[in-house]
């Protein structure tokens, strides 16, 4: 083994590693009876030539026919090399990634071809690079159609162009809200809301929400109407019954401008002529979904959201600001200002575990990856509806009913992406097909088209209606539905009082009394109606007034100022004609109206700062300053991640991922990427840190070519390392903010890593401003950079943190250009490598390790409680809550503390930038021990839950930062005012005479007094009180003569012209070098060169010096 290694054609690497170790392999394995000798001999070599190439020896050709080169070989077309690239590129990976620069020895796929790791035909031209959707293969130009896409392969990658296709708003389970944007929430209400309404018009969809039956929890949808205009209204009740200007109708209703028809006992569909349109279902339970053309959109408002395809924004109110929860927000919409508020619920699950074992086996048919629903799964992410339906089934009286709604929502959702699952009823809640009426027959796709006795001798305009296939009981083929009506016993009749609903046997309070639902009629018992108000309310009393006159039901508030109300007037205290209601009992003119945010109401005139704007209370409406102030994504715990555009998603891979790039147009080109890598604790699955690569400039992805300002950082074991490029600096700072490590940079990046699960990136427009300018610098210096090609894929985000476009349904974008709708699938398509395996599914961790389930709950419910209370009405907690679950009891081999501390420092964070600084550690809980840095006896460093922006330290003696940085948690010193710096290195408050200097690169570092170098001729610098004083003196001047450097005073050289003319150089003022000509006089007999004048320069004259003897 020895002799075959240092005879194997590697002499570089004999220098470089120690070969015993490699010797001691090669005979272990030589000797094992199960190996072939020489196979195993060859296995250790090339071992150890890549270890010597790592090592920067450069390889010799050591395979000969006689040495191990008959054991290569090679898959498909692929031919050996000895000094291939690490990164080869792929049909699933086209670009080169930021790869080590030594080679590796293998096999390659030829010149101008890549691996076909998608159809596994070998090496391929580029071009013939076959694509993947659906788990079916596509060759290069074949295409598949989505209902609102239409994608082609490309070189391996998906081309799509977007369609034009309606948005889709849905209220399911009575609490459910889905908006136009996919903003996805769970509200209880008990009024009636603007679900959706067409700005400047009375065009508007309300939904009546009340109290289920006798349950504690659940709110159900009640009644839908459709406002066509200021006096006509369309309303649908959830037991089918239809009102035309409260008027019960026969369905189908035609209009002029809508139509309603029923075309299965399932669902009530009503179309109009405004590009609204409502698929209302009411059998097991009224759900609602809301259609609306592409041409409305930024056109609407209400709970539905403004489809403006701006996920994050869906929670704006009236008064122009974004509330940061659900409940919050759906509050501003209702209509009667003199509705209770409803608070946010608890999980209902956690009140009866028989329920909850009901649901999650039966919810669980919806994400199961063999059962009937996962031929949709492709289309439509199976997660939220789950948890919807495990939520509801919990909650309801009737668990069936319920997870049977959620089940056909899901089903409906599928059949709006063109996937149609017949015979899902077979699966699960067959007793809705089995208990048709009589003659009545179930189908899957039902219509009302030719279907109704008035369609027999008259048009049937209901058949021009396209909507969203649906299934239920209707009339067999060759039958007709008749305008009769079904009775039912009054027992089972509901009661009304204006356009509320009382169910039968609901006790409710109306008006001051307590009313019984019995038989249909309301008994109450109770104290007479008030009929003293309040100064300035006056009482009005609906039966001393004109038929149409609006009651307390359409008081007109500050919330609701132009509220447009079809109701049966109710008697109560309204505000006198020209005032509005304040919603505190008060009335006041709409001018003095205040404005509410996060649940407080403020006064007109009162600022409050929302992020980094200060916003104004002006006539009931927010008037906000303009700064940008930029989005974060960001990366936490076991694997949550947190989207710029806000999309929330877990994956917990074991691999090196594209974190955030812009190299996302052609790939080739781009200012920054950015790289994690999970770091596990020990042999145990659960992750303890993150490695961070962080890779700065113009860089050229397919030539690893820097254009401009390249540098990369690595960030792992809770330290930094630097590797500038040796380009020009792009302008950038690192330095700590309590318990994280800050990488800033001029163009707007900001990197926080919390040096260990937490990492968060800033961006800010200024990044695209810097891109630009210096892509216009290099070409007008002569850059062979691509002007159109480069610009126009610049800006363009891709990665885990998605593309920063504020839509949150293309977030989900693969690699290869494909939206997936699994996290899973997005996830693993931005792995580094395509050789690293992919990630599986997460399983259930409290499933799995059901021992650390009831500790995990409670440990996690802080976030739930009193300490984070200030944050309830600025943060939903949800999200952050199932994740500290999750975690908590996925970390069972150790780190289990840091997992649950991971969690609720990530909510409290996402507290902080709402405004609200939570002091949530305490000794016992995920203490911090700031003490550690204190001299003993000393008291200058504190824990601030919200610390310092900008600290001014001695690398930052000014405390000025590029950007804007948020106030990190963590230990900060109180610095003493004769010792105002911090030194990082030493952790320690010092003067500005201890702190010294730091060069602008903040890598060398010069005590006070001491010279610093500088680049600028006849130039001395020195470091005086952190500040580099720098002044010209003629002492300091240097000359270049043919690359030796001249101190002031020096004689360069000294020659003659061989005619008698002497001729010395001497290093001058400016770091010039000054000629003297005189007459030769010399006692020296020594025979002289004549000087030959080759001049290239002002400072270049090549000259003969004067013999050593002269």
């Amino acid at each position: 083994c020895k002799e075959n290694l240092l005879e194997s054609g590697i002499p570089a690497c004999q220098k470089l590693l120690d070969i015993d170790s490699f010797v001691e392999s090669c005979v272990k394995d030589t000797c094992n009876s199960s190996c072939d000798g020489v196979q195993c001999m060859c296995a250790t070599i090339s071992e150890y030539s890549h270890q010597c190439a790592h090592a920067g020896g450069r390889l010799g050709a050591w395979k000969t026919p006689k040495m191990c080169a008959n054991h290569i070989r090679c898959p498909y077309n692929m031919q050996y090399s000895k000094c291939g690239t690490a990164c080869p590129e792929t049909c699933s990976h086209h670009q080169s990634q930021v790869c080590v620069s030594q080679c590796v020895d293998g096999c390659f796929c030829p010149a101008g071809t890549v691996l076909d790791n998608i159809g596994h035909r070998g090496c391929v031209p580029k071009d013939d690079c076959p694509c993947l959707h659906n788990r079916r293969l596509y060759k290069p130009g074949e295409s598949f159609m989505r209902t609102c896409k239409n994608c082609t392969c490309v070189k391996g990658k998906w081309s799509c162009i977007e369609l034009k296709c309606p948005g889709i708003c849905s209220i399911l389970g009575g609490s459910h809200i889905s908006t136009f944007d996919d903003k996805v929430y769970t509200f209880h209400g008990a009024c009636t809301y603007v679900l959706t309404k067409k700005v400047d018009t009375h065009l508007s969809v309300l939904g009546n929400l009340v109290k289920c039956g006798q349950a504690d929890i659940p709110t159900c949808l009640t009644a839908v109407t459709l406002l066509l205009s200021k006096d006509r209204a369309i309303v649908v009740k959830s037991n089918g019954q239809v009102l035309y200007n409260k008027q019960i109708s026969l369905l189908p209703l035609i209009l002029d401008d809508a139509m309603v028809f029923m075309p299965s006992t399932f669902y009530i569909i009503v179309h109009t002529n405004y590009g609204i349109d409502l698929e209302i279902q009411i059998t097991p339970i009224m759900q609602l979904y809301i259609k609306t053309c592409d041409s409305n959109k930024r056109t609407l408002t209400g709970l539905c959201g403004d489809f403006n395809d701006v996920e994050v924004d869906d929670f704006r109110t009236m008064g122009g600001l974004i509330e940061g929860t659900a409940s919050i927000f759906a509050n501003t919409w209702k209509i009667d200002s003199t509705c209770v508020d409803l608070k946010p619920t608890e999980d209902p699950c956690g009140m009866s575990t028989t329920k909850g074992d009901y649901a999650r086996h039966w919810c669980s048919l919806l994400s199961d990856p063999k059962g009937f629903f996962a031929k949709c799964h492709y289309e439509v992410n199976p997660k939220d509806y789950e948890s919807a339906c495990i939520y509801d089934t919990c909650a309801c009286q009737d668990s069936e009913a319920c997870m049977c709604a959620a089940l056909s929502s899901y089903v409906h959702a599928c059949a709006a992406e063109g996937v149609l699952l017949k015979g899902w009823r077979k699966v699960a809640c067959n007793k809705y097909a089995n208990n048709c009426p009589s003659n009545f027959v179930y189908g899957d796709h039902m219509t009302n088209c030719a279907r109704t006795c008035r369609s027999i001798s008259q048009t049937d305009r209901t058949c021009i209606v396209d909507f969203t296939p649906v299934d239920g009981c209707g009339c067999a083929h060759g039958t007709y539905l008749s305008e009769k009506g079904q009775c039912v016993h009054a027992s089972h009749c509901p009661c009304y009082s204006g356009d509320v609903v009382i169910l039968p046997r609901q006790i409710t309070q109306l008006h001051g009394k307590t009313c019984l639902c019995y038989n249909g009629m309301l008994k109450c018992n109770g104290p007479l109606l008030n009929n003293t108000c309040a100064n300035p309310m006056v009482f009005l009393d609906c039966s001393s007034v004109t038929p149409g006159t609006p009651g307390v039901e359409c008081q007109r508030s500050c919330q609701m100022p132009d509220i447009d109300c079809v109701s049966s007037c109710v008697s109560g205290c309204v505000c006198p004609a020209g005032l509005l209601s304040d919603g505190r009992g008060g009335c006041v003119r709409e001018q003095e109206c205040p404005c509410t945010f996060n649940g407080k109401v403020y006064r007109s005139g009162q600022n409050i700062k929302v992020k980094c704007n200060t916003c104004t209370c002006r006539n009931r409406k927010w008037q906000c300053t303009k700064n940008d102030c930029g989005r974060t994504c960001t990366l936490y715990g076991e694997g949550h991640y947190i989207t710029f555009d806000g999309k929330k998603f877990f994956f917990n891979g074991g691999c090196s991922y594209v974190f955030a790039q812009d190299y996302c147009g052609d790939g080739l080109h781009g200012t920054f990427k950015i790289l994690t890598e999970p770091k596990t604790c020990g042999t145990t699955e659960t992750i303890c840190s993150l490695a961070v690569t962080l890779y700065l400039g113009v860089l050229n992805a397919n030539t690893q070519t820097c254009i401009s300002r390249c540098h990369d950082l690595m960030l792992l074991d809770e330290n930094f390392q630097v590797k500038r490029g040796k380009a020009e600096d792009i302008p950038f700072k690192v330095h700590t903010g309590g318990l994280y490590l800050v990488v800033e940079a001029k163009n707007g990046l900001v990197l926080m890593w919390n040096r260990k699960t937490t990492l968060v990136i800033k961006l800010t427009s200024r990044i695209q401003w810097w891109v630009r300018r210096y892509v216009e610098g290099n070409i007008a210096r002569g850059s062979n950079l691509d002007r159109v090609d480069f610009l126009s894929s610049q800006g363009k985000l891709c990665g885990l943190c998605g593309d920063y476009d504020g839509n949150i349904k293309n977030d989900f974008t693969t690699r290869n250009k494909e939206t997936v709708v699994e996290g899973i699938d997005f996830g693993n398509s931005w792995k580094l490598s395509p050789t690293c395996p992919d990630t599986k599914p997460p399983s259930d961790s409290c499933g799995v390790y059901s021992h650390r389930h009831a500790w995990a709950l409670k440990q996690c419910s802080i976030l739930k409680s009193k300490v984070f209370a200030s944050c309830h009405s600025k943060v939903e907690k949800e999200s952050f809550y199932q994740a500290c679950v999750r975690d908590t009891c996925a970390c069972n081999a150790g780190g289990d503390c840091e997992c649950f501390c991971s969690t609720v420092a990530a909510y409290a964070e996402a507290c902080r930038e709402a405004g609200a600084c939570i002091r949530w550690r305490t000794p016992s809980i995920c203490p911090v021990f700031c003490d550690y840095y204190n001299s003993e006896g000393g008291c200058e460093w504190h824990y601030e839950p919200c610390g310092k922006p900008c600290m001014k330290t001695c690398r930052n003696p000014l405390g000025e930062c590029y950007n804007k940085i948020p106030s990190l948690e963590g230990c900060y010193p109180r610095c003493p005012v004769e010792k105002p710096f911090l030194d990082e290195a030493t952790m320690k408050c010092v003067s500005a005479k201890q702190c010294g200097c730091y060069d602008t690169k903040q890598e060398e570092h010069y005590k006070d007094g001491e010279n610093v170098p500088t680049k600028e001729n006849c130039q001395t610098c020195t470091c005086s009180s952190t500040n580099i004083k720098c002044e010209n003196t003629t002492e300091a001047c240097i000359c270049d003569y043919n690359g030796t450097k001249f101190k002031y005073g020096d004689i360069i050289y000294g020659t003659h012209d061989g005619d008698g003319t002497c001729i010395t150089a001497v290093c001058g003022e400016n770091g010039e070098i000054k000629r003297k000509f005189y007459s030769c006089t010399s006692t020296t007999t020594t025979t002289q060169t004549p000087f030959i004048f080759s001049s290239t320069g002002k400072n270049n004259i090549h000259a003969q010096h004067w013999p050593t003897n002269h």
